[in-house]
């Protein structure tokens, strides 16, 4: 037999009687490995989706919720990969214990297997799906690109969909005897799944490559990520900021508006004497050894120059 044939358009969809040994053999083979095959590309997805939240939205509170469901996948998506590895053992009995003579096996409850790991997918790419919702709607925008923002990030509602239909199909997986034939509808729907999942992750690059090729007809539509990145920028300036004014603040000094007539030469530091001015600067750079972002240093720079008046 030539391994390269469709043997899965040849053994699934006929009853499991009508196939030649070799060939039913070899496409349980290939029926294991794709099971292992699809936890692990819907955990890239999703994954991936979390990254790309994560570089759109600097927000502290969204990131530690985003770096949360990171291990929740990360740990999930491992678990349920050794588990569909070693569902039976010896391993060998998932593409060859139809024979009936293998001799003693041990095996999983394939069909809690199966429900548990759609549950937990379906309430997984549920959260990740609205969870951004909120950010969105508060992007400064026009409502019409604000709905295809929104439509954009609603493909996965597919996902969610083709999962829970999926779910219906799970009542014979690892209970029937004629698996050619009653596994089509199950695969068919894991199929949608994977596909839609891997089609909302390629959903970035589409929209780059879109602007790139027809500029003056998605250039407006497509142009969320240039507002994106106006906020992290706004978002960084503050948190710089906000960190400088906490420092100036524990050593007693006072941060006034800056003199229109001295414009660009930092800010005026009340009683404090040139002395304590410079004291504040190394002590604040003990204090917070680190630095938000460029506007860190561009205020610390200001600082540093306007002690020599």
């Amino acid at each position: 037999m030539d391994h390269r044939e469709p043997v899965f358009l040849r053994v699934f969809g006929v009853d499991i009687w009508w196939n030649d040994h070799v060939t039913l053999t070899w496409a349980l083979k290939l029926f294991y490995v794709d099971s292992c095959l699809y936890l692990l590309i819907l955990g890239l997805a999703r994954t991936s989706i979390l990254c790309f939240y994560l570089r759109l939205f600097p927000y502290e509170r969204f990131c530690r919720l985003c770096y949360a469901l990171l291990t929740i996948v990360a740990t999930t998506t491992v678990l349920f990969i050794v588990l569909a590895m070693t569902q039976c053992v010896p391993i060998s009995y998932n593409w060859e214990g139809w024979k009936g003579d293998f001799g003693p096996v041990k095996c999983l409850n394939l069909n809690l297997l199966s429900w548990s790991t759609s549950a937990i997918g379906i309430a997984l790419d549920t959260t990740i799906l609205i969870i951004p919702l909120p950010l969105v709607v508060k992007v400064k925008s026009t409502l019409r690109r604000k709905l295809y923002i929104i439509s954009m990030f609603s493909l996965g509602i597919m996902t969610v969909i083709s999962s829970s239909i999926r779910l219906r199909y799970n009542i014979m997986y690892g209970d029937s005897i004629n698996i050619t034939w009653d596994y089509v509808d199950l695969m068919i729907w894991t199929g949608v799944e994977v596909s839609t999942s891997v089609a909302v992750t390629s959903l970035p690059s589409i929209r780059l490559m879109l602007h790139r090729l027809f500029p003056g007809v998605f250039g407006r539509i497509f142009a969320f990520g240039g507002h994106v990145e106006q906020d992290r920028e706004r978002y960084l300036k503050s948190e710089a900021q906000n960190l400088d004014v906490e420092g100036l603040s524990a050593k007693g000094i006072t941060r006034q508006k800056a003199d229109p007539n001295r414009s660009g030469r930092g800010y005026e530091d009340g009683n404090s004497t040139s002395s304590n001015r410079s004291e504040s600067h190394s002590s604040q750079h003990n204090e917070y050894p680190f630095q938000v972002s460029k506007y860190t240093t561009a205020i610390d720079r200001r600082q540093h120059n306007h002690s020599h008046y």
